[in-house]
């Protein structure tokens, strides 16, 4: 089973009515949503995890043989200067 960033419960709105709520984090902001069916539910989860995913790919790529850690320590060095 995939594991996603934002999580869809069911939830029972104060009328009573069935509904389907989706929540989870986003560039630090609490997110959650109430929609009527788990269809759109799953649409707006998908569009959440595109944001999060296109914000967290930021910046310029650049091929290089460094790990991830090693990168980001030399933009740190080279930063100091």
């Amino acid at each position: 089973m995939a594991k996603h960033r934002f999580k869809i419960t069911p939830f029972t709105n104060s009328t009573g009515s069935k509904a389907c709520r989706v929540s989870g984090t986003l560039d630090g902001k609490s997110i959650r949503k109430n929609v009527k069916t788990r269809s759109t539910a799953v649409e707006y989860r998908q569009d959440l995890e595109i944001e999060f995913l296109n914000a967290e790919s930021a910046g310029q790529t650049v091929w290089t043989t460094l790990t991830q850690d090693q990168n980001r320590d030399a933009v740190a060095a080279a930063k100091r200067e």
